[in-house]
């Protein structure tokens, strides 16, 4: 056996004390191509079945010292069979631990494992741990990522956890780099799960150990136990940002400083008064936001005493990384959750619309599109439950990629933030309030030249929609806090009566089908325009002023291409506009002046002969003026006259052939 590897966080650690329980593993005494398991008192399976194909096999292929190793893979999507655990000596909860191992990951490939918290197997998950086939990884537990950094593939890293259990002080480092340090959600170690989790598994494990040991605390001693900001947001957006403190000395802490720096940006702050007592934390909140820089950048954060001398400092320092995503321009992302009143987890679907539509409304479009209650609409429910993929609620899809957990939306956003659309979306409107007739013009810019089958739907969804009704109470499996926090739906009782619940982003009217009705052409150009027309009448239930529509572009994979919101009265001002194309003719046509008073010119370029007629209609879609050319070719002045024109907006339709294009024009007097 190699020696044992103890890589203590001495910031932790007084000297001088001796390990509680330690192991280590090289593989080295071990037959290779035999199974683990049988081999080791120590290993073992997730289903305590060793030798079997849950088990994995000692291999030669590769080893980070001597001569063996072993080795995971996956093609399932959902990974597995192989599952290998290794029980510590006794669930953990007090003192200081450290685990670590060597991996080599495949070039593309994926690695992952995770650290439960209970001796009785597939109860809690303390930690996750992913490598990911885009280098990047994380430690998460409880829903939230602690730390993430990059990784090298197809090569032997070293990747290491430390944590004091008795202040929930942990860091995470890979090759001796810190990924800064965390609080688990659940403060308890019992064993680890070696898994490959997806068909991209591939990846060999060598020098594996892990120590546990008491904590004796120092007189003065305080450390920094994390950094509390996004882990990724968008580029520009403000963040507030906090530093967790954890007092590790034996005496009372009353006052600190605490620094950042973030880019060129840096602040300093006094926190007095603090009585922090031993092993006890806080959260010195910064006054002023950051604003977040574009790509990966570090958060360096530093802590110091006042008054008296920190008897280690070494822990008085922690960096943590921050990801600023840049959206694409124009873009818009959809999520729509599958949701029911009857459901007792969705609330977490409802907690994930509200806080992205908050954070990031001028980007984020979330759609509750409800199953079996009196919000129900039939064709949206069943579209959905009809992807593929669907098995349950709550589910998800954003931009209607995979079927997904709510609790996902936040990440697939990212994914798909960054993407470019093939357009860009905007929704004018006109509205009778006698009848509640809603007449409806979404407008598509084309930003690339496009072919294939685009459809466009509409969306009607409804904020702070509220009832006595029966119907209306929410299911809620979150009440009480068992199932851990969420969004304060653990406050409140299950189920959530009627008249204590609001709804929000709920699907109240389709128009156009869950897939959208075809545009007129199956290619555009480059700036091409087009305009939808949709007509539906109100229910007499839904509030005007709670109102939003959501225009949305499918390409022709059925993957959302672009969206758009818009409440009531801006569609109203954007105005109504019959449908018309706006193509590209082999020549070109201008209108100048524009706005004009009483005359303008219509400058039409045709390369052969072709019958032409403008037609002219006001924001309402009245047709206001029309004239027949005849058969034109060339280049060609036609005279507009706008005499009889009252002061406005209108659409000129310009039919050449079997072509149209739309020019807008304003009458000014």
């Amino acid at each position: 056996m190699k020696q044992l590897y103890l890589v203590f966080l001495l910031a932790l650690i007084s000297s001088g004390m001796m390990a509680q329980a330690s192991f280590s593993d090289d593989f080295e005494s071990y037959t290779a191509d035999q199974f683990l398991g049988p081999q080791s008192p120590n290993w073992t399976t997730w289903s305590l079945k060793d030798g079997t194909a849950e088990d994995t096999k000692v291999t030669t292929a590769k080893a980070a010292s001597g001569t063996k190793s072993i080795y995971f893979s996956s093609t399932a999507s959902g990974g597995g069979p192989q599952d290998v655990v290794l029980p510590f000596t006794d669930a953990y909860t007090t003192g200081v631990f450290e685990i670590g191992m060597k991996f080599f990951i495949e070039d593309g490939k994926t690695a992952y494992f995770n650290i439960q918290g209970e001796k009785a197997i597939g109860t809690t998950w303390s930690i996750d741990v992913n490598f990911n086939t885009d280098k990047s990884l994380t430690v998460a537990g409880g829903g939230s990522i602690f730390a993430s950094g990059k990784y090298v593939q197809g090569e032997w890293i070293s990747f290491v956890i430390s944590g004091n259990i008795s202040a929930n002080l942990w860091s995470a480092s890979v090759d001796g780099q810190s990924l800064g340090t965390f609080r688990l959600a659940t403060n308890k170690v019992a064993s680890i799960d070696i898994y490959p989790s997806n068909a991209d598994a591939a990846f060999y494990v060598d020098d594996f150990f892990y120590s546990q040991d008491v904590f004796t605390p120092k007189p003065n001693d305080i450390g920094i136990s994390g950094v509390s900001v996004a882990p990724k947001d968008l580029t520009g957006i403000e963040a507030p940002l906090g530093v967790n403190i954890t007092n590790l000395g034996a005496s009372t802490v009353n006052e600190i400083e605490v620094e950042y720096v973030y880019g060129a940006a840096t602040a300093k702050k006094t926190v007095t008064g603090l009585n922090l007592a031993s092993l006890a934390s806080t959260t010195v909140q910064f006054d002023d936001n950051i604003t977040m820089l574009a790509g990966a950048n570090p958060i360096q954060v530093t802590a110091k005493l006042i008054g008296v001398t920190d008897d280690d400092v070494a822990n008085n320092a922690s960096s943590s990384n921050t990801t600023g995503v840049t959206p694409a321009a124009d873009k818009f992302v959809i999520a729509e959750e599958a949701t029911g009143t009857w459901c007792g987890w969705c609330p977490r679907g409802a907690v994930m619309l509200d806080r992205l539509s908050k954070r990031y409304p001028n980007y984020f479009i979330g759609i509750a599109v409800h199953n079996a209650d009196p919000m129900v609409v039939t064709e949206y429910d069943a579209g959905i439950r009809g992807l593929s993929g669907f098995t349950g609620f709550p589910s998800a899809t954003v931009g209607r990629t995979a079927i997904i957990d709510p609790l996902g939306i936040e990440s697939a956003f990212f994914s798909r933030i960054v993407e470019a659309p093939k357009s860009s979306i905007t929704v004018g409107a006109s509205y009778d309030e006698a009848t509640r007739k809603l007449s409806l013009s979404p407008k598509i810019t084309f930003k690339a030249n496009v072919s294939g089958s685009y459809k466009m739907a509409l969306v009607i969804v409804e904020d702070s929609v509220r009832s006595t009704a029966a119907g209306y109470a929410q299911s809620n499996y979150y009440s009480g806090g068992g199932n851990g926090p969420m969004g304060g739906y653990e406050l409140l009782p299950n189920p959530v009566p009627a008249n204590k619940m609001t709804y929000n982003h709920v699907a109240r009217v389709l128009l156009g089908g869950f897939k959208g009705t075809a545009l007129p052409k199956t290619s555009y150009k480059k700036d091409d325009v087009v305009y939808t027309n949709f007509e539906t009448t109100l229910p007499a239930g839904i509030k005007l002023e709670n109102m939003h529509i959501v225009p949305i572009l499918f390409a022709p994979s059925g993957l959302i291409d672009n969206g758009y919101l818009s409440n009531l009265e801006e569609a109203i001002a954007e105005g109504f506009t019959v449908g018309a194309e706006d193509v590209a003719f082999t020549g070109d046509v201008k209108v100048y002046p524009n706005p004009f008073a009483y005359e303008s010119i219509i400058d039409l370029n045709l390369d052969k002969p072709a019958d032409v007629s403008i037609e002219v209609y006001d924001y309402t879609g009245k047709l206001v003026g029309s004239k027949n050319y005849g058969t034109l070719s060339g280049s060609n002045e036609l005279l507009l006259n706008g005499s009889q024109l009252n002061n406005g907006t209108y659409l000129a339709r310009i039919k050449v052939g079997n072509e149209e294009t739309t020019r807008t024009i304003v009458v000014q007097k």
